[in-house]
């Protein structure tokens, strides 16, 4: 926990890329399967991005994925396929707010409150246990810090640009994880 380099509140995640790793429990917080789902949080890159850089991830091939890749932010499923690329990563050195929802069959990326890619997607997302910050083989790690995650499933909180949170975010209906 750093509590010199925050967003909200009193302190954010800091991975410094060296086997750090959050596990978000209960083991089906990222099992959306194929309903509607957000997955957001704040984030502050601090090293220059590499191959694959991890915001978080299922380690199996039918779950979920956000990462950076050659300054592009990417949704993918595990091992499988890029669904959908955004156009903007999160800058270096700054927070950005990244939010990945599904309304329908509607995938949407969004970087500080502007949709920045979207796609038809109907993957049912089964595996739910989830890591914050690598992909669970050290060899996508993040760099940086991590603040104000939340995960909703069955209700895509963004469906269009939208103004980013400027507080500290709160539950909402069905909120399965809230890590502020």
């Amino acid at each position: 926990i750093s509590t010199s380099v925050v967003k909200y509140g009193t302190g954010s995640i800091y991975f410094d890329g060296v086997g750090d790793a959050m596990i978000a429990k209960p083991n089906d917080i990222f099992s959306f399967r194929t309903s509607n789902f957000t997955v957001e949080a704040w984030v502050c890159p601090n090293a220059a991005y590499t191959t694959y850089n991890y915001i978080w991830a299922t380690g199996a091939n039918d779950g979920l994925v956000v990462y950076v890749s050659g300054g592009v932010l990417y949704a993918r499923a595990y091992n499988v396929i890029d669904l959908l690329a955004s156009s903007v990563a999160p800058a270096l050195n700054a927070w950005s707010h990244v939010a990945v929802t599904r309304s329908g069959t509607t995938l949407r990326i969004f970087v500080n409150g502007v949709q920045t890619g979207t796609t038809t997607n109907s993957t049912n997302f089964a595996t739910g246990s989830g890591l914050v910050g690598n992909d669970g083989t050290n060899a996508a790690p993040w760099y940086g810090y991590i603040s104000d995650l939340r995960v909703v499933k069955g209700t895509a909180l963004y469906t269009g640009n939208f103004t980013p949170p400027t507080a500290p975010l709160t539950p909402t209906a069905n909120t399965s994880l809230l890590l502020s």
